[in-house]
């Protein structure tokens, strides 16, 4: 595992502990790629530089390298695979089940879902998650 990984995260005793881990941080991964590529599109469209939105947020509190990469991507509507939406979109169906299963709100989920759903239909199943952006097209 070292030899793949950054670091490694004992998750608990539970079967199923890491994986309810890894579906909670890919529910965050879905939110803030689609919050990111929102906000450079609607720059866009608003004929503002969208860089610099990255520009701004660099070096603050809310600034993080995963932001640059896919906004980035969305920016030069570079959407070559890193993390496929059909892959977001089944680890987001599966953490809807377990919300519901647990009486948990989905209504973020739900929204953020209807997004990738969006740039999967418009054929970008298997491009970047940061193809969200064209569901803000």
């Amino acid at each position: 595992m070292d030899a793949i990984s950054k670091k490694l995260v004992h998750c608990g005793a539970q079967v199923g502990d890491g994986t309810a881990v890894k579906l909670a941080c890919n529910l965050w991964l879905g939110c803030i790629t689609a919050a990111a590529c929102q906000s450079v599109k609607v720059l866009e469209r608003q004929h503002v530089n969208p860089q610099l939105f990255l520009d701004v947020i660099a070096g603050g509190t809310s600034d993080s390298p995963y932001a640059h990469i896919k906004g980035g991507k969305a920016i030069s509507e570079d959407y070559s695979p890193q993390f496929e939406v059909s892959a977001l979109e089944k680890d987001l169906g599966l953490m809807k089940s377990v919300m519901e299963s647990v009486g948990f709100r989905s209504d973020l989920l739900s929204l953020v879902m209807d997004l990738y759903a969006q740039s999967d239909d418009k054929g970008h199943a298997h491009d970047d998650i940061s193809a969200v952006a064209t569901s803000f097209e």
